[in-house]
């Protein structure tokens, strides 16, 4: 296993970085770039061909309102900034609101309306066409970690399998499998409070009930993050109960899973979730990936949500579940404007053809779920 810190990391791959890599911050703001992950010249795949196509504009447009941007007609498109490994960050899009998005929000918006060909990375420049737009670029996927035709190309110059993996992942090792899980109870008393995820929680108050709030299951390489864990959990529970007057089940259940594939196995789900809730029993990843991921307090915040209001929303469609899930599970500030888009089907929530199709789904829901509370609606009240 690739290691990171001694837990198995959470790496990605491109088909060409087209010449350079990328930094996973720079794609997903948030991520967390390993030691040496920087943006890097990438000898082995400069050499690729470029790539060039024409999208029409009814197509971008079509792509823009599915991703939840208001707009009728699409007067311009241009890119306003770039960043160091030449790769689009913001490009503007006027006739929509909002006016700018991001380079890879864009990319994966006119992918799946118009195929993924249509826009292959965000290494690109554009110009009009009578009939559209036309995109030359270089690169294929995001171009984060491994290049699968750099790496190739460095086989067939004889470099080996240890040596493809430090150049592409510097700061990480290979190793063996992680320990196993360790599970205790926590106390009713409350945690004290701690500033990152590394201290262990306090014994319980003397007298303490007995009963316990959260039962946590946690790898033996994180445990000395659990106390961090359980203010983590009590804290979104206390907030979401203060925001909703939801009652919170008498015990969660929390079990962080060694690995991705534990994950999978064990809930069902694809490669790209995070956490899943059953009842008042949350899975979550790994707590290194979450991290890394940039995504560990929204993700624990999003789970815990899921399990004091499902009970509540059990007959609602999937997109009033999923919609008050990530409305509370993020901060009142940051919580989307309400938007007209059509709320997804249950299908397209439960059964997604790929990761960025649900995360679309998700978008809307959670959108759709904005509009409804914008309008006077109790959380309970939505249907």
């Amino acid at each position: 296993m690739l290691l990171h810190q001694g837990q198995p990391a959470f790496v990605f791959y491109s088909a060409s970085c087209g010449g350079r890599t990328e930094s996973a911050s720079e794609v997903w703001p948030g991520a967390i770039d390993y030691p040496g992950a920087a943006s890097v010249h990438d000898e082995a795949d400069e050499s690729e061909p470029g790539w060039e196509s024409d999208v029409r504009v009814q197509d971008i447009e079509r792509a823009l309102r599915a991703s939840g941007l208001r707009g009728d007609r699409l007067r311009d498109i241009r890119v306003v900034a770039r960043n160091k490994s030449n790769r689009v960050t913001r490009i503007r899009v006027d006739g929509f609101t909002p006016a700018e998005i991001s380079g890879h929000e864009f990319r994966m918006a006119v992918g799946r309306v118009a195929g993924f060909q249509a826009v292959k990375s965000t290494a690109f420049d554009i110009n009009r066409t009578s009939s559209g737009y036309h995109f030359r670029g270089r690169g294929f996927g995001h171009g984060v970690g491994l290049c699968v035709i750099g790496a190739g190309q460095r086989a067939l110059r004889g470099a080996t399998a240890d040596e493809i993996l430090k150049f592409y992942y510097p700061g990480l090792t290979v190793g063996g499998t992680p320990g196993p899980l360790t599970t205790t109870t926590a106390p009713l008393a409350p945690a004290p409070a701690a500033p990152a995820l590394a201290a262990p929680a306090a014994p319980a108050a003397t007298g303490a009930p007995a009963s316990a709030d959260i039962m946590l299951a946690l790898p033996g390489s994180e445990e000395a993050e659990r106390g961090a864990l359980l203010t983590l959990v009590r804290r979104s529970r206390d907030e979401v109960v203060k925001a909703t007057g939801a009652i919170p089940p008498a015990r969660l259940r929390i079990t962080v899973h060694p690995t991705v594939d534990s994950f999978g196995r064990a809930t069902g789900q694809p490669w790209w979730v995070s956490g899943a809730t059953d009842g008042a029993a949350i899975d979550l990843l790994p707590l290194t990936t979450l991290r890394q991921q940039g995504q560990l307090e929204r993700t624990v915040r999003h789970e815990v949500v899921h399990a004091l209001l499902d009970g509540a929303l059990s007959t609602r469609p999937m997109w009033v579940r999923e919609g008050a899930a990530a409305y509370f599970a993020s901060p009142p500030g940051s919580r989307p404007q309400p938007a007209r888009v059509t709320c997804p089907k249950d299908a397209e929530l439960l059964r997604p053809i790929s990761a960025g199709a649900q995360r679309e789904a998700y978008t809307r829901a959670e959108a759709c779920f904005a509009r409804e509370m914008a309008d006077g609606k109790r959380w309970d009240q939505i249907k």
